[in-house]
This record gives structure tokens, sequence and C-alpha cells, in this order.
């Protein structure tokens, strides 16, 4: 009965080494150092015993091949005892299938299916046998560092861009990792492939301007054109040589400048070849997020442009933000006259900023609709009217969870330039 006892001890141990080296190799230090980070109850042992994973697979290997060999001489023991000479063949026989069925196979299935749950349960016994059996360990731990210096290292990397793609994969399939964030990885590495050609706006699809256009002139174009970079030419729309922005162009009617030339109130643009990679171009862009980027073959001709949120939307997708609308929805810009603006709730402070003359409580970037919010600390319902910092606003048409339209308007007593105050209203039509 003892001995009954005692194999099925060493049954249970071999089962636990099987699966302990099964956990402990199939984790990726990745996912040891995320255990860590979280705080994981045997995460500080576990990641140890990863850090020298060599001398980890030897304690195992130690401990397995005792328990096996033990278990295997006290079958024969047994079985010679109440067989005789025909004992030790059926000792042998009974010990390789239990091993193989409960000391191999159904220990190692179970780890693969919940490796982290054996790993951090088996880490810190697995310390404590290292450090009882240290003299062999470290005496074997030596004899294979001396064969691994035989031979030299493998060059190939630990983790590869392939493998990090197909780990996003298989997340996204598990629902650990949302499609949205998938894609992401996948643009990230596909970043550094691409060329100006790839994100250029053609030609063909550009609005651009005159640059000796009077800015009064050209004004109904530019708010119903609902860009917020208009490319300049002198002429031949073929060679774009300046770029003004909506900001600039409210600046300036702000100030009366009507009759100024769009392209003394311009910048010059950046012109780039074709093959130009966008991650060098990146920097530039941050430091200067209004510059326009025009692509130009070898002779000079135009073949595109592009700003800084064509190379974000390689990125996180369409960006509806300073030259575009969504689909069907309205222009940033709707309405424009004299001291009132009405505008998307989506439109930069900038561009208030600009036309009313003023610094208003928020960063450039930031939209009305979060300027008004800050204030409000709500949502506003359509037809509610306040005063922010001197201006009149008026809520025309919101959600509950948004500001779609709003009224902005600056008391006749503060009212804007006299040239721009004797501008008439002038409307937009919807961009769709």
């Amino acid at each position: 009965m003892f001995e009954a006892f005692l194999l099925l001890i060493m049954l249970v141990l071999s089962a636990f080494f099987s699966g302990s080296e099964t956990a402990l190799t199939s984790l990726s230090r990745a996912r040891t150092e995320s255990l860590l980070a979280e705080r994981r109850l045997g995460a500080k042992t576990l990641h140890r015993m990863k850090s020298n994973l060599n001398r980890t697979l030897v304690i195992i290997l130690i401990g397995n091949n005792l328990v096996n060999t033990g278990s295997a001489a006290l079958a024969t023991v047994v079985a010679t005892e109440h067989f005789g000479h025909l004992g030790p063949g059926l000792a042998v026989g009974a010990i390789t299938l239990l091993l193989l069925v409960f000391g191999e196979i159904t220990p190692k299935t179970y780890a693969s299916r919940y490796a982290i749950v054996v790993a951090l349960v088996a880490a810190k016994p697995l310390e404590v046998l290292g450090k009882l059996l240290f003299p062999l360990v470290w005496a074997l731990e030596k004899l294979i560092h001396w064969m691994h210096s035989l031979t030299s290292p493998p060059k190939d990397p630990s983790v590869t861009e392939s493998e990090l793609i197909a780990l996003a994969a298989h997340g996204t399939q598990e629902g650990s990792i949302e499609a949205g964030e998938h894609l992401m990885i996948r643009r990230i590495f596909d970043f550094t492939t691409l060329r100006a050609s790839d994100i250029m706006v053609h030609r063909h699809q550009i609005f651009s301007l005159d640059g000796n256009r009077r800015i009064g002139d050209a004004l109904n174009e530019i708010i119903a054109g609902s860009h917020y970079r208009i490319p300049l030419h002198s002429g031949n729309p073929e060679e774009i040589n300046h770029v003004i922005t909506l900001q600039t162009v409210l600046s300036e009617v702000a100030q009366g400048n009507l009759d100024k030339a769009l392209k003394e109130a311009g910048s010059d643009p950046l012109f780039v070849p074709p093959n130009q990679p966008v991650d060098s171009l990146l920097d530039v862009l941050k430091a200067d997020k209004e510059r326009l980027m025009v692509v130009v073959n070898e002779f000079g001709g135009l073949l595109g442009i592009f700003t800084l949120e064509d190379i974000l939307e390689e990125l996180v997708g369409d960006i509806y933000d300073d030259n575009e609308a969504p689909k069907g929805d309205q222009a940033l810009l709707m309405k424009f006259g004299g001291n009132e603006l009405v505008v998307d709730g989506t439109t930069e402070l900038r561009v208030l900023e600009a036309y009313f003359g003023q610094e208003l409580a928020g960063k450039p970037y930031d939209s009305a609709n979060l300027w008004i919010i800050t204030h409000l600390e709500r949502i506003p319902v359509a037809g509610e009217c306040l005063v922010l910092e001197g201006l009149e606003v008026k809520i025309e048409r919101a959600s509950r969870r948004r500001i779609h339209e709003v009224r902005i308007r600056r008391p006749q007593s503060a009212a804007l330039g006299p040239k721009a105050a004797e501008t008439a209203e002038q409307t937009t039509t919807p961009k769709e």
C-alpha cells in the first residue's frame, strides 16, 4: 500500500515538472513583464526564473528525470515481488503508459491552455528546488554554457515584425485587441515604407486660387470651398508657389485688408520629390503644422500636395479636420458676416481667434464644442444663449452628445475693423 502511494506521489511530481516546462517555455518575456507590471502573485519569482531560462530548464529536467527514474525502479521492485520474473516486463509497460498519459500528455496539454496560471504557481517551488540542488544545477549549467560556446549564437531576432502583426491579428480574433487597434498596428509598420507619392492629393483634385486676387474678391470661394489650406498660383494652376490658411484670411478680413493680394498674406510651401520618405518629413510638419508639401517631378512639374493630416490619416484613418468636412455633414464655416460667425461645433478655436482678433481660453486646436462645454461644465441645449469671454454665443443645433452648430457674435460696441464690419453676410452651401 505504501509503495502504491509513493508511486502516485512520483506521478504527480512528474506531471508537475512536465507542466511547468511547457508553461514556462511557452510564455514570452513580454508576457512575463506584463504580469510583473500587473503585480500578479508570483510574478516576481516567475520573472527571475524566466530571466535565466537555461538554469530553470536544468532544474525542471533534473527533477523530472529523478522522479521518472524513481517511479520506474519502484514499479519494477513491486512487480517483481508479485509476479516474479515477469515483473520487470510488466513494470516497464505499465509505468511507461502511466508516465506517458499522466506524466507527459495530460499535464502538458493542460499547461499549454493555462500557461499563465501554471507558470505563476510553479515558479516558487522550482526556485526552492534549485537552491536545494544548487551544486548539481551549477555544474550542469556550466556544462551547457561550455557546449553553447562551441557554436555561434543565432542571428535571428527574438521578435520579428511579422510575428507582432500575427499576434495582433490573433488578439483581434480572441477579442483582446480591437479591430481598429490591429489596423493601426499594421499601419505603423507600413508607415516607414510610405513615400510622398503614396499619400498626396493628385494635382487634378487640388482646389487652388490665383495668388494675385484680392482677399475680398476670393472670400466667397474660400468659404464655399471649406478648405483650411488653399494653394496659390500665379495664373497657372500647375505652378503652386504660395499657400494661405483660412485662419490667415479671417485675420486679414478682421483687420480690414480686403484689398490685399492673397499671395502677400500667404507663405511658402515646401517642395519635395515623389520618392521622399514620409517619415522624414513628419518632424518638419510637426514643427510647422500649417506647412503645405508640394510634390514635384524632376522637371519641377506639379504632381500633388499633402499636409500633416494626410500623414496622420495613414496611421489613424480619416481625419475630418482642417481641409475637409465629413461626408453629409455641414461645412465648418457656415455663415460669415461683419461681427458674426455661424460655425460647426468642431471648428477650431484658432479660426475664431483669428476672426474676432482675441485669444480664447483653451488651446488653438481645441474645438468650439470643447470651449463652450468647458465653460458650462455641461452640454448646452439648442436655443440656449450665453456670453463667453465677451462674445455672445447662441446654440443653434445640439444633441445630447455634442454641439452641432453655434452662432458667435461680438457685441456692436466692440465690433470688428471698419471694412470687416461693412462686409455683407455670406453663406456657404453644406459640403457633401
